[in-house]
């Protein structure tokens, strides 16, 4: 399975890209690709949510491990609800690129 990581600003407002960008990604790869995002609820990660969710498609987040665990994180309940550090963010992005 191909997987494509959507990340983005939090401020990042061009939802009409990622949507066009997502709805190509269905046409060309169908079932054969999964959406990979950084669990942000705004901007870049929030599109890409929605839109792959509106599209039927496969997807999965890493939000930081200070975050609460929702049904589509991909590592275990037990990763989440941590104290905050900003180190966080940046081990959630390796773990998005990898």
């Amino acid at each position: 399975m191909k997987k494509v990581g959507i990340v983005g600003a939090r401020k990042y407002t061009n939802k009409r890209k990622i949507k066009e960008f997502i709805y190509k990604l269905k046409e060309q790869f169908g079932e054969g690709v999964e959406v990979v995002s950084g669990g942000q609820p705004k901007g870049a990660d929030g599109y890409a949510k929605k839109f792959a969710l509106e599209f039927d498609m496969n997807y999965v987040e890493f939000p930081p491990v200070h975050y609460q665990y929702n049904q589509h994180c991909i590592l275990d309940r037990d990763n989440y609800g941590k104290r905050y550090h900003v180190v966080n963010f940046f081990d959630r992005n390796k773990k998005i690129a990898e």
